[in-house]
Parts: C-alpha cells; structure tokens; sequence
C-alpha cells in the first residue's frame, strides 16, 4: 500500500521499510530455523504448482512478510484483506496512525468490513460472494490519529 513507502512516514514510524522485516535485529538459531522452515515450505508449495491468486509478485520478489511465505497471502485466514467478503462480522474498531506505516491497509480493511459491496475482490479471486453469509455490513469505527505511529497507544514516548 502506499503508505508503506511514504517518505513522511520514514521521517516517524519505527516500522523499518523492508519487506519481510529479516534484518531488524541479529540473527539467532531460532530466526535461523523459522527461515530455514518457512523456504523449505515455500520450495514445497512451489512443486505443486498452485494458482497463486493476487498480484504476479507473490512469486517474483523475495518474502514479503516475515509470518508467511508469499504464496499464502492469498489465503483468506493468512491476509484478511484477500478475502472474499469481511461482512457480518463482530462491531470492529480499527485505530491507525496518521504516520504508521500500515495506515492504507487499515484504512482499506474497514472499509471493506463496512462495505462489503462495494470493496469486492476482483472476479477471477471471488468466486462465491453471492452465495456468501457473510455480505451483510460489519459495524466499524475507524479513527486515524494524525501524525502518530504504529502501535502509538502503548508507547512510553509522549508525542
């Protein structure tokens, strides 16, 4: 999304903008492993050729996300914002920094959860909307703080 890659927001998120995160910290045997595991996973996905819903770079750039491989976003229980329908779902209440780096794609999520309608996948991705229980709009409460980061509610800075 294009917050993610905000100048503005590089200025004052702490979220570094790299895709996959891997290089916050040292390495250790247990990030070690977890990559280890999570391309093994990957190369076993690959050998079964799936349809990779979602854009062409799921598959041509590196890990995008340090909890999944790039093939499973498109898996609705992985990344929400894939899937079908966000309707009929508990009330919601989405609170995002102005200057988070997340921003778009929370933004995005409560609108697609409060108007399931109007934000559907495209075509060839939903396959089932109509017949869905899940088309009735979620009741959402979207604040966004101007000028605050990610996770600004727990933060010992004062702003």
């Amino acid at each position: 999304m294009p917050s993610f890659w905000d100048a503005e927001v590089d200025k004052a998120d702490f979220i570094p903008k790299l895709l996959g995160f891997r290089k916050i910290g040292p390495s250790s045997p247990v990030a070690d492993e977890f990559i280890a595991n999570a391309k093994a996973l990957s190369d076993k996905i690959a050998l079964k050729k799936p349809t990779i819903v979602g854009h062409p770079s799921f598959t041509e750039i590196p890990r995008v996300q340090l909890y999944c491989a790039n093939e499973a976003l498109a898996i609705p229980y992985i990344s929400p914002m894939l899937a079908e329908s966000l309707g009929d779902l508990p009330p919601i209440l989405c609170q995002v920094g102005g200057l988070e780096r997340f921003r778009d794609e929370v933004v995005i999520f409560g609108h697609k959860a409060s108007s399931p309608h109007e934000y559907q996948l495209p075509s060839y991705a939903a396959k089932n909307f109509e017949k869905s229980p899940f088309k009735n709009p979620t009741k959402v409460v979207l604040e966004v703080y101007d000028d605050m980061v990610h996770v600004w509610p727990v933060s010992k800075k004062k702003y």
